[in-house]
This record gives structure tokens, sequence and C-alpha cells, in this order.
């Protein structure tokens, strides 16, 4: 149960970073982690990377 709740705290932190930002999401998100973090290496985009990660840790 505790395990389940870690992730579901992660789903909701995700959630509140998007609804935050809304429409500029990507452009926050690039700025904020681009140093760090590069989608593109990923072969996917600041938006999809997070909604990614929320469906992982939804499924915990």
């Amino acid at each position: 149960m505790a395990e389940q709740m870690k992730y579901a705290g992660k789903t909701l932190k995700v959630n509140d970073f998007i609804s935050a930002y809304g429409d500029g999401f990507a452009e926050v998100f690039r700025s904020r982690y681009e140093f760090y973090f590069s989608p593109k290496l990923w072969e996917t985009t600041a938006y999809e990377f997070p909604m990614t990660v929320r469906q992982i840790a939804s499924k915990r």
C-alpha cells in the first residue's frame, strides 16, 4: 500500500506541473530541464516525457 501511495504522489506531481503551466508547459519544461535532459535523445517531446512518467507511475 505504501508503495502505491508513493507512485500516486508522483503522478499527482506530474499532473500539478502540467496544470500549472497549461499551454506553455513544453517551453517551461525545456527552460528548466534542457541542461539536464534532452527529450530528443529519447525520441520524445517535452510534453510526451512527463506523460510517459505519469502513465508508468499510475500502473504501479
